[in-house]
């Protein structure tokens, strides 16, 4: 998405691997909003001031219109792809509505991955070829297999996948080419991680340059 692109001198790594899942631009401008007073909780701003922020000066002139089209699905991809969680009331001056006022909570709990085991758990040589990773020990395959079925079960879509399991995925899938997942081959973790500006060596995250 070309405007996410210009952002990214705005946001952290952290906020970019969450606004990354976003389908809509509105979504994104939205979240920018909310990061600059999230501190407030509850914040007020006229509907014409939404408007100019979300670019739409001249689109949506009735409310519902701009609520439908945009604010809830915008609010939906917020809640639900984040960590921000945000809700608003419509405020009226007699019978036009005026302005919005959202309540914002920054931080909300997120589910955390279970916890991969102990590789003491598989013996003494648990040991990761980081040169050629299918070259690894036959105990470490045993490894990378039970760790993976604890992504699979834990993830549904690779937006929600953190840089670093994205890594392990590649890892697992370098171990062993039979594995399988249901979000994609080993190259779709390495394009996923390539797009959030990282490439893989030795096993490990290196950032591209710019």
């Amino acid at each position: 998405m070309p405007y996410l692109t210009q952002l990214k001198g705005q946001f952290t790594q952290y906020q970019l691997n969450h606004i990354s899942g976003f389908s809509s631009v509105h979504a994104i401008r939205l979240y920018e909003l909310f990061t600059q007073y999230k501190r407030l909780g509850d914040r007020y701003i006229s509907v014409e001031d939404l408007k100019k922020w979300l670019q739409l000066e001249d689109k949506y002139e009735r409310y519902n219109n701009l609520n439908q089209w945009v604010l809830l699905p915008a609010l939906s991809e917020i809640n639900e792809k984040s960590d921000l969680f945000a809700k608003y009331e419509p405020i009226k001056k007699g019978r036009k509505i005026v302005g919005i006022e959202f309540s914002i909570t920054y931080e909300k709990t997120v589910k955390k991955r279970p916890k991969f085991p102990h590789k003491n758990k598989y013996g003494k040589f648990v040991k990761l070829d980081r040169i050629d990773p299918k070259m690894s020990s036959a105990k470490y395959g045993n490894y990378a297999r039970d760790c993976l079925k604890i992504l699979e079960d834990f993830y549904s879509n690779i937006e929600d996948v953190p840089n670093e399991d994205l890594l392990y995925y590649w890892i697992f899938f370098a171990v062993n080419q039979s594995h399988k997942s249901k979000l994609g081959s080993k190259n779709t973790f390495a394009d996923e991680l390539r797009q959030r500006g990282y490439k893989i060596a030795g096993c490990e995250l290196v950032k591209l340059e710019k």
